[in-house]
């Protein structure tokens, strides 16, 4: 793959600020770099002006493109100038970069002030006492809580028995693989939905109209119901230089905001019928329509769905590559392992009421569906995802849980929990690695646990990351494999310049320097062609030329946000039906039914590269209502 710092940045730079070419799709990208001016001009799709020697306005500057990378967005009403950025000698052509601004203030708001910190975040030991319930009315809603936990244990051994559970190489098998969770994920979601029957049965109880107002404020910690609430993160005195794997004390102030396996906040209330946990129903009563009926009725399925042309295809891989690094919403599994059955094993009907299990939540199909007819199939596994222990360990409805760091911290590469990550580590502060490519070294292989149904080739084959959903599809099996190397030859350069680190000063710095530059290539590259300069602007998103931003509010809770995760980045519209390959040899195309939990590709020479060559050459899939037809059929082969 990428070799060097310069490929890295270049590479990465192309996420963003390349514009795909306008006649064809096969049309390779030239990018203005190290390249002569007539080459230059000559590709591109309408003629620039020639290079200046020197910008000619007032507050711009002659740039690599990776730094004017932002203003591609804005490209189609400002032409930008190319400019010598280093001049030719004997032995090379001139390099040419662009002429941009630099970003000096942006227009952030104030949004929050010290008057309404617990709007967003209420903390520890902040509600009220427990003085208007009773202890008769504890002690009974403790029980109830128990009494509910133990009766899914029960079930869940009961439908094991009988062997309503998920078969390897089916569909939901190769879901569960790509989404599994732990143990630990899964007994604090147990806690959770203790803690939800316990409020049910208070609401009930006591008659409440609305127990997640009246409720979610009440402190548990020193009550029954508390003693499994998780402590409060004690943060070192003086803050750390290191983020913490897991995103504790990220936030020095609220220690526990943003940490692996605690709750998503949410923009709106939850509506769930009983006001707790059960889902929502019509507003007449009944059952809500089918959600693949109503799929059917607003999106198109095309085997040649629209084009963006101004971007490339790499803009929704890395999309899915930093959507990995900030949500994981595990779906609840039965205990010791496995996965939880909603459908008949043919697909063809929903299961009975008596053999679901409590968090099933199938998908009814319709039977003249345009897609899934063809597989006589009338019903979607689907599972509900875990629930999470609020932070103060308090009662109301349910929130759910993100297995993964919410803070933008590189957790893809070095993971979100403490043991996960020393696991990855090598000797000398490196990531581990196969070993024996040298600089094209692949991630470490792992056997089972990601290969898709019916495989032949290397049947149990698949790559070890921070992330368990690496070898989801092969380019973001790529980036992972970039940033490994990315992190090695940043280590290897500090261990060699300060042989007095120890091994882990030298992983934790190089960790520190990574993460930098994934965020750099997000806010100034990614960021801006998905939400707009004008956007990035107003709320002080856009990285500064020069000097430090001090925006950050502790009081303002960063933990993501369910209506996020769940509904605003779900950009599948974007993703094309095939993986491209470019390379010397030429161009080729991967299905996309081929690739899923399937990253044997990469074994090829030089394959990692001619990926991510070949999505950089290609437009992005629009934004509209057309999904690819290779999107919905992964979902009945993976």
């Amino acid at each position: 793959m990428i070799q060097g710092a310069k490929s890295f940045v270049l590479l990465l730079a192309v996420l963003a600020a390349c514009v795909t070419a306008e006649q064809a799709d096969e049309q390779p990208l030239i990018f203005p770099t190290e390249q002569p001016a007539a080459a230059l001009d000559a590709s591109a799709d309408e003629p620039r002006p020639a290079p200046l020697a020197k910008c000619a306005g007032e507050k711009e500057m002659c740039k690599p493109p990776a730094g004017c990378a932002l203003f591609y967005a804005d490209d189609d009403e400002k032409n930008l100038q190319t400019c010598i950025l280093i001049p030719a000698n004997e032995t090379t052509n001139a390099t040419l970069g662009l002429c941009c601004e630099n970003v000096l203030s942006n227009r952030i708001k104030q949004l929050l002030t010290d008057d309404n910190r617990d709007q967003f975040s209420p903390g520890y030991n902040t509600g009220p006492e427990l003085g208007f319930i009773s202890a008769d009315d504890l002690s009974a809603s403790s029980v109830n809580g128990k009494s509910f936990t133990d009766k899914l244990e029960t079930l869940e051994a009961e439908l094991k028995k009988i062997g309503i559970k998920v078969e390897s190489d089916t569909p939901s098998a190769g879901h569960l693989r790509v989404f599994n969770t732990t143990d630990e994920a899964r007994e604090l979601s147990l806690k959770a939905l203790r803690l939800a029957a316990a409020t049910s049965a208070l609401t009930n109880r006591l008659g409440l109209s609305n127990p997640n107002g009246e409720l979610r404020q009440v402190d548990l910690q020193n009550s029954r119901l508390g003693e499994s609430c998780p402590p409060v993160p004690v943060c070192p005195a003086i803050g750390g230089k290191y983020r913490l794997h897991d995103g504790t004390c990220s936030n020095p102030r609220r220690s526990w905001i943003g940490r692996a396996t605690s709750p998503m906040q949410r923009l709106l209330p939850a509506h769930y019928d009983d006001g707790v946990q059960v889902p929502r129903s019509a507003r007449g009563g009944g059952p809500l329509p089918s959600p693949r009926l109503i799929s059917i009725q607003l999106s198109t399925d095309g085997h040649r769905a629209p084009q963006d042309r101004r971007l490339t295809a790499l803009v929704a891989d890395f999309g899915q590559f930093l959507d990995h690094d900030l949500v994981q919403s595990p779906s609840f599994q039965l205990r010791g392992g496995g996965g939880i059955q909603c459908c008949s094993q043919d697909g063809s009907s929903v299961l009975p009421p008596h053999q679901r299990h409590p968090q099933c939540m199938p998908i009814e199909i319709p039977f003249d569906d345009p897609f899934f007819s063809r597989f006589r199939q009338g019903c979607m596994n689907f599972v509900r995802t875990m629930p999470a222990l609020t932070h103060n360990c308090s009662l109301g409805a349910i929130n759910q849980m993100n297995s993964v760091s919410h803070w933008f911290d590189g957790s893809t590469i070095y993971g979100s929990e403490g043991q996960a990550a020393r696991n990855l580590v090598g000797p000398r502060g490196t990531l581990l690695n196969n070993g024996d490519r040298g600089s094209l070294a692949l991630l470490p292989a792992q056997n089972g646990g990601c290969t898709r149904r019916r495989q032949t080739e290397n049947p149990n084959f698949c790559f070890v990351a921070g992330d368990n959903r690496v070898n989801e599809q092969p380019v973001i099996s790529s980036l992972h494999t970039l940033l490994m190397r990315e992190h090695n030859r940043v280590a290897g350069i500090l261990a060699a310049m300060h042989p007095e680190y120890s091994d882990d000063g030298v992983y934790q710095e190089t960790r520190r320097i990574v993460i930098a530059q994934l965020q750099h290539i997000a806010y100034n590259e990614f960021l801006p062609v998905v939400l707009g300069r004008r956007f990035m602007e107003t709320y002080g998103l856009l990285p500064l030329a020069s000097g430090h931003s001090f925006d950050f509010n502790p009081n303002y809770d960063a933990s993501v946000t369910n209506e996020f995760a769940a509904a605003a980045y779900r950009l599948h519209t974007l993703v094309r039906g095939d993986l491209k390959l470019s390379n010397n040899a030429g161009d080729s195309r991967i299905p996309l039914r081929e690739t899923l939990n399937s990253p044997q590709v990469l074994l090829w020479p030089d394959a990692g590269d001619a990926l991510l060559s070949g999505q950089c050459s290609r437009p992005l899939g629009a934004f509209d209502h057309v999904f690819s037809e290779e999107v919905i059929f992964t979902s009945n082969i993976l």
